[in-house]
């Protein structure tokens, strides 16, 4: 068995993290399943910079 415990410091971040999560869930609502394949390719695209 392990044990393991987060920090105060690690607890904050986890804090910000799920207010991040929740706004990009809300944003993420509006676009449909097309919308995302082109902004993921868009996206893959500028990554590669061919």
């Amino acid at each position: 068995m392990v044990e393991v415990r987060i920090t105060e410091k690690g607890l904050q971040l986890l804090t910000k993290l799920d207010d991040i999560d929740q706004e990009m869930s809300t944003f993420l609502s509006n676009i449909t399943e097309q919308e995302a394949t082109i902004i993921s390719n868009l996206l893959d695209k500028m990554h590669t910079k061919t």
